[in-house]
């Protein structure tokens, strides 16, 4: 993904617009913008050892 289109939407935005993109190895000016970035990774699951998904909590 290029970085300048993306950076030139986000910027042109309404200002109560909310604008979350998902995905690996973003860009440092895209990260540079966000007020919020989140970085995933499972440490330990229940799934691992056995245990369905349970609504409520994994769906």
């Amino acid at each position: 993904m290029l970085a300048d289109p993306l950076l030139d939407m986000v910027n042109a935005r309404p200002g109560h617009q909310t604008v979350i993109i998902t995905g690996r190895g973003c860009h440092r000016d895209i990260l540079d913008l966000a007020d919020t970035v989140s970085e995933l990774r499972p440490v330990k699951h229940a799934f691992d050892v056995g245990v369905k998904a349970q609504m409520g909590i994994d769906y």
